[in-house]
């Protein structure tokens, strides 16, 4: 008994590693602050583009990022019936002085598709897309 308890506990760990990371592809891109030239050539510019999330640290890398000066916050790690969340702030005096910055990146884990959707958000740019988990 305690030898299939050992293999179900083993089960389940090596199941939560392997689903401990998205790969992100951005599909879309918004910002109300920029003029619409501008923002179709961001747009043209980050569309097809990949990054990547650690589902415990919430650290995103690739052509996205947001981890600088300060780390993020994971504040949901999602599942079934909640979408995993990832919050950074910034104070203009914790980075260079050039000013305060929010990222906040939601998937949607509770899609039932192995294409989350998510949404991320960098002060006024808003970026949309899908993540897998890998």
């Amino acid at each position: 008994m305690k030898m299939i308890m050992l293999g179900l506990i083993l089960l389940v760990t090596c199941v939560n590693a392997a689903n401990a990371n998205y790969k992100c592809v951005i599909t879309g891109y918004t910002d109300a602050a920029k003029d619409k030239k501008t923002e179709q050539f961001e747009r043209q510019n980050y569309a097809g583009k990949e990054f990547r999330v650690d589902r415990v640290s919430g650290r995103m890398i690739g052509r996205l990022k947001n981890a600088y000066a300060t780390l993020p916050t994971v504040i949901e790690s999602g599942g079934k019936e909640n979408s995993f969340m990832v919050v950074t702030t910034m104070r203009r005096s914790e980075g260079d002085g050039a000013g305060a910055n929010v990222h906040v990146l939601i998937v949607s884990e509770y899609v039932d598709s192995t294409k989350k959707p998510f949404t991320y958000l960098w002060n006024s740019e808003v970026f949309t897309g899908s993540c897998i988990n890998f």
